[in-house]
């Protein structure tokens, strides 16, 4: 029993280790980030250089021309920035509590066995996308026109792009999945008011509200735009319906499912804070609406007293015009980038199948 306690301890310190928020939040990582892949960079070009792969003839794909390549080298080196960059504006709409908060929610959420369960997950899944990968470019499976990869033609450039798909499939890939999956609940979770945090007026925790389920979506848009990319160039590279465009096309329609389904869940909460908010605010103003209303109708106001009515009249104003700026606010917040969001993962593949039909068909 203590044996597995133990063990449990090292996979939770371990996991804690990798998955932190700092991940994308200190810039000492997406300096580390940057460095890897502008060195493997350099070693594709010196390669290229060597085994003059650069430019390939009749159907090959040389380095310079293979775009799929760059769009995950692009990848690697945007989304960390990007990341950053939406935590920093962030910051810039929450209060200072409300933003060490989410940090502290993202750490205990970090913990979770299901956490452990998706690291684990997510990189079995990458590793066999990188045999797969792998042995098609060993032309063992799914042969395709040679590429600068190509382990019969050009060795030292295989390895070498065996080792980055290692690095991008079975750690970037899944450590940057389950980072945005803790993130995303804990904003969603961070998403849910309590009373006592409802006594500020006026809308200052929903501006707060507003700013968290914005940066929850931008950073889904952030994950997504990749991948809209790499599918688009995978359905241009491989130009028949063989393993890759039909595993592409599978994994799209699960993209949209899940961020549908990550929309929903940060959502629920800001829909059920959003009602408690207007009517707790609501409430308040038809408080004070009332007390206004009495002193009017029980005080006789004559000349002198005249400044003290006035005085009464325009808070009564006040109050009216910030019942009504509550009552627009909306429950169902940023429809239109949730919708383009949870969609756009199906438009290359829908594409794809668009044009396919067409060519076959003519």
């Amino acid at each position: 029993m203590d044996n597995i306690r133990l063990s449990e301890d090292v996979i939770l310190h371990s996991q804690k280790a990798i998955i932190e928020i700092e991940r994308f939040k200190d810039k000492k990582y997406i300096k580390k980030d940057l460095f890897t892949v502008l060195s493997f960079i350099t070693v594709f070009l010196i390669l290229g250089l060597i085994e003059r792969n650069l430019f390939l003839s009749n159907d090959g794909l040389g380095l310079l021309e293979h775009m799929n390549i760059w769009i995950f080298l692009a990848t690697n080196s945007i989304i960390p920035f990007v990341l950053n960059r939406l935590f920093k504006i962030l910051a810039e709409n929450i209060g200072i509590d409300t933003f060490k908060e989410l940090g502290d929610i993202f750490r205990e959420n970090a913990k979770l066995k299901q956490t452990t369960v998706l690291l684990n997950f997510s990189t079995a899944i990458g590793f066999c996308c990188f045999i797969g990968n792998s042995l098609q470019n060993a032309h063992i499976i799914n042969q395709l026109p040679f590429a600068f990869w190509d382990s019969s033609n050009y060795i030292f450039s295989f390895i070498a792009s065996r080792l980055y798909k290692l690095y991008l499939f079975a750690y970037f890939i899944p450590i940057t999945i389950t980072y945005v999956f803790i993130l995303i609940k804990s904003v969603s979770q961070l998403l849910a008011i309590k009373e006592q945090d409802m006594v500020e007026y006026p809308i200052k925790n929903y501006i707060q509200l507003n700013a968290l389920c914005n940066f929850g979506l931008d950073i889904l848009l952030t994950i997504l735009m990749p991948f809209i990319f790499f599918s688009s160039g995978v359905y241009l590279v491989h130009s028949r319906f063989d393993i890759t465009t039909i595993t592409t096309i599978v994994i799209g329609i699960l993209c949209s499912l899940l961020f549908l389904g990550m929309y929903a869940l940060l959502i629920n909460n800001f829909y059920v804070s959003v009602i408690k908010y207007k009517k707790t605010h609501l409430d308040q103003i038809d408080v004070e609406l009332s007390k206004i209303h009495k002193h009017i109708f029980s005080s006789q106001f004559d000349e002198k007293s005249g400044q003290l009515l006035e005085i009464y009249l325009k808070k009564e104003q006040y109050l009216w015009q910030s019942k009504e700026r509550i009552n627009k606010i909306s429950k169902l917040p940023l429809g239109i980038k949730a919708i383009i969001t949870s969609i756009s993962p199906l438009i290359p593949a829908l594409l794809k199948i668009i044009f396919s039909v067409f060519k076959n068909f003519f």
